[in-house]
């Protein structure tokens, strides 16, 4: 499978190369993020290939033989791999649409929110709100079954640590903001061994404490459409896991930090839509 999608990507960018060279250039975008998708395991990089070279309105005038020897090859493969991808596919239960529907709905409405400037002129109270709220949607759709392949396939694919961060990480958030509500914004979030487990051990929290404290602090870049350059996030883990207070301030900034995993979290969740309707 790997090895055909890696080949799709390449054949797609020398059309790319083609399309420029030809002065047809408003498929390059498209197209351009095409790849960018597959290379991220996207599953829509596969239907945005298909709508566009299917415009067959746009290829009309073009006389070049090799141009349209590449277009039937990427057509062949892009149906090739979709009914690969199909294969694997389990239809949806009625129940399952529907919590999907729901949960994506709410959680790019979410996204949306966060990404204006207005979300973070708004209160630590209500920004910690939605931030709450995105992080449980997302880890209610992390337990649908198709996700747990997904997070296998980053972590053979995608940089290191890319799946722990897009699993493991994420879902550690959600239940310190679930099992510890009692804070009112998120530089005020704090836990401690003794904290974690005043109830019962090894539970969630303190088994991906005790995995995870003293490892090397991890760094990203993501682009912002509102800004010109790059925004850049530090995942940093406790050095030490004991009664000491862990902020998570000190592990993930709130703006930067929730931004981040809001793309980290979007590009998990694409790679199990099929369709998107208004």
């Amino acid at each position: 499978m790997q090895e055909k999608v890696d080949l799709l990507i390449s054949l797609v960018q020398n059309l790319i190369g083609h399309l420029d060279r030809l002065g047809v250039n408003q498929l390059s975008r498209p197209l351009s993020k095409a790849c960018f998708c597959l290379k991220s395991h996207d599953l829509i990089g596969l239907k945005i290939i298909l709508t566009s070279i299917e415009e067959e309105n746009l290829y009309k005038e073009i006389e070049d033989v090799d141009f349209h020897k590449i277009k039937s090859q990427i057509l062949e493969l892009a149906k090739e791999v979709q009914q690969d991808f199909d294969k694997d596919i389990i239809p949806l239960t009625v129940a399952e649409e529907l919590f999907l529907n729901l949960s994506y709905n709410k959680f790019f409405d979410i996204c949306s929110e966060v990404y204006k400037q207005e979300f973070w002129e708004q209160s630590p109270q209500y920004r910690l709100s939605k931030i709450y709220q995105a992080f449980s949607i997302y880890s209610e759709i992390l337990d649908h079954e198709p996700f747990k392949g997904v997070l296998s396939w980053l972590s053979k694919y995608r940089p290191p640590m890319e799946s722990e961060i897009s699993g493991p990480l994420f879902k550690f958030i959600r239940n310190v903001f679930a099992h510890f509500p009692f804070y009112d914004t998120w530089d005020e979030i704090w836990i401690s061994k003794n904290l974690v487990n005043w109830r019962y051990p090894n539970q969630s929290i303190d088994k991906f404490l005790e995995k995870f404290t003293g490892k090397s602090e991890v760094q990203y870049r993501f682009k912002e459409k509102s800004k010109t350059g790059f925004t850049y996030v530090t995942i940093s883990f406790p050095k030490t896991y004991d009664n000491e207070k862990i902020f998570l301030k000190d592990m993930i900034k709130e703006e930067e930090g929730v931004k981040f995993a809001l793309v980290m979290m979007i590009r998990v969740l694409n790679m199990q839509i099929e369709s998107i309707k208004e």
